[in-house]
């Protein structure tokens, strides 16, 4: 009875292809799949999974397509790591209060949304090894809480808007492209963040 499930953990279950529909797991708290190779699809994640903390789909390398829309107010945490087709990421819709950690390393996303300003609490982000990301947008800046920021070998990562003040830890090493421009703005600070 999916009304009634609190928690999905699949973890090495190579022929699993589909998902289930979860607009009727309204009690969900906690979704883990870990080296589900053969998954390509993540379905919907509707704004009835009001219980719904942690989202983890890590090590999935077949997966391609993950919602485009994402507002989950109780969602604390998501970690897509390794999931290294997967080149979008969802828009958020409106503002996710509890939302504190993302985790996309490994992934092969371009951009990240204007609409990251929406995960107003964030406060680590990790972005290592996207070797394919171009862009963080502006908005980055609004992200008031965010005190770690992990861009590690994204060599294709050319430009950063200024980071928010809150930022305490911010890794960019291997990024060489980055790092020669960075050197020009006047607001990087090379003495203040942490550059590994």
């Amino acid at each position: 009875d999916l009304h009634s499930l609190r928690d999905i953990l699949f973890v090495g279950c190579k022929n699993l292809t589909q998902f289930p529909d979860l607009s009727r797991a309204s009690k969900l708290e906690y979704v883990y799949l870990y080296k589900c190779k053969s998954l390509k699809r993540f379905p919907q994640l509707p704004k009835s999974l009001s219980s719904l903390s942690l989202l983890a789909i890590r090590n999935c390398k077949g997966l391609e397509s993950f919602p485009t829309k994402i507002c989950l107010k109780s969602l604390r945490s998501m970690n897509l790591n390794c999931c290294s087709e997967l080149k979008i990421f969802p828009e958020i819709e409106e503002p996710m209060e509890k939302f504190m950690e993302l985790n996309l390393q490994l992934t092969a996303i371009k951009e990240l949304p204007r609409s990251i300003e929406n995960l107003v609490y964030l406060k680590n982000l990790f972005l290592d090894y996207c070797k394919e990301l171009r862009l963080l947008p502006d908005t980055i800046c609004k992200l008031y809480h965010l005190e770690l920021l992990s861009i590690v070998h994204c060599s294709k990562l050319k430009f950063l808007q200024r980071l928010p003040p809150s930022v305490k830890v911010f890794d960019a090493a291997g990024c060489i492209s980055l790092e020669e421009e960075l050197a020009e703005q006047q607001w990087f600070d090379r003495n203040y963040y942490l550059w590994v």
